[in-house]
């Protein structure tokens, strides 16, 4: 049943963020930072999957994602050391992950794209 999600240990504040999509049934997931700050994510699709870690551990203290291609195509953005926006990529459905270019960077405290 939908609202039924357990994270387990979670560090209290954690960052969370969620994707939700619709193929042939309602599909969520979600991604949360764990004691050791690695980027958790578990799954539901008639049911909440396991509990798997997808990355980690991250720098900074925000989580954001974005998906396309039902879910396949999955960008984390997440809060680097020295303030810049870094930029996890996977386009496989979570079975690999790379770093990507990032957003912005921190050049003599102002913000600027990358």
């Amino acid at each position: 049943m939908l609202g039924q999600f357990n994270p387990g240990q979670a560090p209290r504040f954690t960052p969370i963020t969620a994707l939700g999509w619709y193929d042939t049934a309602i599909k969520i997931r979600v991604y949360w930072e764990d004691l050791e700050r690695n980027l958790l994510t578990s799954n539901w699709v008639n049911g909440w999957g396991a509990v798997s870690k997808a990355i980690g551990p991250l720098v900074g203290t925000e989580v954001s994602a974005v998906e396309w291609n039902n879910g396949a195509s999955v960008r984390i953005y997440s809060e680097g050391s020295n303030d810049d926006i870094v930029e996890e990529c996977s386009d496989s459905n979570e079975s690999s992950w790379y770093t990507g270019q990032g957003v912005a960077t921190t050049t003599s405290g102002t913000i600027v794209p990358l």
